[in-house]
This record gives C-alpha cells, sequence and structure tokens, in this order.
C-alpha cells in the first residue's frame, strides 16, 4: 500500500488547511480511485458514486462512470487500514464504528483515476453555528387518509412517503436549507447509513461526523397515520436510549467546542440527570435550546425547572406548556415559564405564537396554508427561530421567521419536504 501514501498525504494537508482555517465547507481537493483488487473484503466493489453530485455541480466529463459501481456502505471493508466514504462528495470523516486506525481516504476498486472534484472537509470538529443533539427518526408516513382507521379495520390510501423525522432531522435541515452551518448528533443503527432519510441529511451539507453507529440496535422509526390536518403515530425507539452519554464522547465534545449554539430535540428524562451537562456546556459559551416533545413524564417532573433555568429558548406547544406549568391559560403559562427560562417561545399552530419577555407577552401571527400534513410543523418552527436567532435577527423577525417556516412544513407530508428557501422566506416575512 505504500504507493498511496503520497496521496493520503496530500489529502490529510488540504484537510488540516480546511479545518485551520475554520472553513470546512465544500472546496476543491483532489480526489483518487484506487484499484484494490487484492483486497478480497472489498468484494470487487467500489463505494465511488457518481450519480448524485453533492455540493457545487462538478464539471462534466471530469469524473468518469462505471456501470458495475454501487455504493453501500455495508460492503465497505471497515475494519482495513483505510476509512471508505461513500462518495468523493460525501463526508470523509471518521465514523465511531471504525476502527480508529483508520485513514480517511477516498478509494474504490475500479480502474485508477484522478480527478478534482468537491470534497466536503466534514468532522467531527467541523466549525458550526448549531449543533442539533437528539433523537433521529425514519418517518414513514400514511397520508390523505379516507378517513381514521379503526381498531381491527384497514384503510387504504395512494399516498406514502419516507422522510427523516424527530425534532433533530427537521430542525437541522430547516435550519441549514435557510443557510446556517449546522451538525447534528445523535445515535442511528449501522443499517441505516444507506437509508434515503439518513442520506437526505447527509446531501443537504449537515455535518454528520459525531455520529454514533449501533451495531446493537435497529434505528428509531415513526409510522404516521395522517388525516384531517392531524395525525397519529407509533414509535420504535430503544436506540436513543441514554443519549446523554453521547455528551461525554471526545468526537461531541470537541463538536460542541466549536458551536454557538446547542439545540436539544430529546427527552431529556430524567431532568436531574441532564442539568450538570447543560450547565457545564453553556459555562463554555453556549447558547442552548430545548423542545422536549410530549413527553408527559419529563413535563410534569417537579426537576424540569431546574433544567429550564440553564437554557435560553424553550420551545413547548400550547398543550405542552399547559402541561409543563399547571396553568389552564397560554399566556399565564408562558408567564410562568418565564420565570425559569429566559426566552420561552409556545407554539400555536395556525394561530402562530406567544412569547414572554422582560415580563411583556408578545403574540406573533402566522400566514394561512392549506395543511396537508402537521408532521414536523413544531420542529421546523424551531429550526426557523434559530436561523434567525444566529443571523442576528430581533426576536420578532426570528418568530416571523419560525412562524412561516412551520406553517411552510405543513404544506407537504412529511415536515422536511416543506423547507422553505431564505428567498422565499424573507419575501414571506413582509406578509406579518
Amino acid at each position: 500500500m505504500r504507493f498511496i501514501s503520497p496521496a493520503i498525504s496530500f489529502f490529510f494537508l488540504r484537510r488540516a488547511e480546511a479545518e485551520e482555517s475554520g472553513l470546512p465547507v465544500w472546496a476543491p481537493v483532489s480526489c483518487v480511485s484506487l484499484s484494490l483488487s487484492t483486497a478480497s473484503s472489498f468484494n470487487n466493489r467500489s463505494i465511488r458514486s457518481d450519480s448524485s453530485v453533492i455540493g457545487p455541480p462538478t464539471p462534466p466529463n471530469r469524473i468518469r462512470s462505471y456501470s458495475e459501481v454501487r455504493c453501500c456502505p455495508t460492503n465497505c471493508a471497515t475494519q482495513n487500514s483505510l476509512l471508505l466514504v461513500q462518495s468523493c462528495h460525501q463526508s470523509a470523516t471518521k465514523m465511531s464504528h471504525w476502527a480508529d486506525s483508520c485513514l480517511s481516504f477516498c478509494v474504490g476498486a475500479c480502474k485508477p483515476l484522478l480527478s478534482s472534484c468537491p470534497m466536503n472537509y466534514s468532522s467531527a470538529r467541523a466549525r458550526v453555528d448549531l449543533v442539533v443533539f437528539g433523537e433521529f427518526f425514519i418517518d414513514l408516513i400514511f397520508y390523505k387518509l379516507p378517513r381514521a382507521p379503526k381498531l381491527g379495520e384497514e384503510v387504504k390510501t395512494q399516498y406514502f412517503a419516507e422522510f427523516p423525522g424527530g425534532g433533530l432531522a427537521t430542525t437541522a435541515l430547516v435550519a441549514a436549507g435557510l443557510g446556517t452551518s449546522t451538525a447534528v448528533v445523535s445515535r442511528i443503527g449501522k443499517e441505516a447509513q444507506s437509508n434515503q432519510s439518513w442520506q437526505k441529511l447527509v446531501r443537504s451539507g449537515i455535518f454528520v461526523g459525531a455520529c454514533e453507529f449501533s451495531a446493537k440496535f435497529l434505528t428509531a422509526m415513526t409510522v404516521f397515520a395522517a388525516y384531517d390536518g392531524d395525525r397519529m403515530m407509533i414509535t420504535y425507539d430503544t436506540i436513543n436510549r441514554s443519549l446523554r452519554k453521547l455528551l461525554a464522547r471526545p468526537a461531541v465534545r470537541g463538536q460542541l467546542h466549536k458551536a454557538k449554539h446547542l439545540h436539544l430535540a430529546c427527552a431529556v428524562s430524567p431532568p436531574q440527570a441532564w442539568t450538570p451537562a447543560i450547565r457545564r456546556l453553556r459555562s463554555q459559551g453556549l447558547t442552548i435550546s430545548l423542545d422536549v416533545g410530549w413527553n408527559p413524564e419529563v413535563l410534569q417532573s417537579p426537576r424540569l425547572p431546574a433544567l429550564l433555568r440553564e437554557c435560553d429558548f424553550v420551545f413547548p406547544n400550547e398543550i405542552e406548556a399547559r402541561t409543563m406549568t399547571g396553568e389552564k391559560s397560554v399566556e399565564r403559562a408562558a408567564r410562568k415559564l418565564a420565570q425559569w427560562v429566559r426566552v420561552p417561545v409556545v407554539k400555536l399552530g395556525h394561530d402562530g405564537c406567544i412569547v414572554v419577555q422582560d415580563e411583556k407577552a408578545l403574540r406573533m401571527k402566522s400566514i394561512h396554508v392549506h395543511v396537508v400534513d402537521a408532521t414536523g410543523a413544531g420542529d421546523a418552527f424551531n429550526g426557523g427561530f434559530l436561523h434567525g436567532y444566529l443571523s442576528g435577527w430581533s426576536l420578532e423577525d426570528s418568530l416571523r421567521a419560525a412562524n412561516i417556516c412551520g406553517a411552510i412544513a405543513t404544506t407537504r407530508p412529511g415536515g422536511p419536504s416543506g423547507v422553505v428557501t431564505r428567498g422565499k422566506l424573507l419575501e414571506l416575512m413582509k406578509r406579518i
């Protein structure tokens, strides 16, 4: 393998230069594809994929395609001396399930080829503004149902979609889609690395180098039945237990060290176990936001206020806010939350949101849209708000952005499919 040493040295030099500059973005780097016919564990398959280019367009005829090329991480030689990536256009980042001695380099079992193409310099310590920590789901969505199903009854529909789900995916995709440099930290099953839902995050330029890939558990999954503007759900999420332990991983600590804001999109159960870690991160200069979701044992915990005091923002919906505070009025609930967290933002669906800051309540209306599926709307709201906050916008403009992102997310099945562009967002913000 001595013949590839110069190429590997060149790659690490360029990667180091990028990381030192603090700009882990798309940049031209020589990417070498080598024949490894002597490595039987490769099964004569390349992990090079030229069918889908991520980032800036590659000049035509610069990269040759081969009919036998196949992109599937489960066929990679994960215990060999090289770390393999799925494509020259994806992150050359060491994953936790690969051997520590691996080197980061793009190789394949096709003919020797040297070409320049965009490569993502993503690493576990990429400098980003936003880190979204939490639960990743594969969402299976059945929508436009003729009626709500009853026990023992089968209801058929012609409309089905699969999307990355959970607060982590939708929040990250919306923020990244608007231009915020974003990383995610989660635990997924190894089987999902080639899944289209996970690849949607990778193709969106979201940094995933600090994630943990489990061989023990399957990726979390939720099945949705969407009907008449609302939905019912069934979830499998064993893999999401003890996510808090990820905060202690060196890769995660390195990622957070270079970030500006941490958004927690998970149950934080029990709250008292999370409080010391969040307090420590905030003392390091991070601002913190939290969306617990509908987890009654957390929302009703007497230990939750202590955790909220370590947060800058909290994003409950109306029902969650009332559950957290025991108040029947949404404004009284928001005011009580303001005693615990710097800026409570209570989401009110099509009625917009209410915020209490400096003892003043502010209501911000939303835009009117035709609702197809409400899945992920609250998480899209979070992504829009955090983009505004990290862009230095006023509270009012951040709330306008949040309401618009939340509303647009309901116009298509699955929250991530309704991501608004920055240009469209700025246009719609002028209307409210």
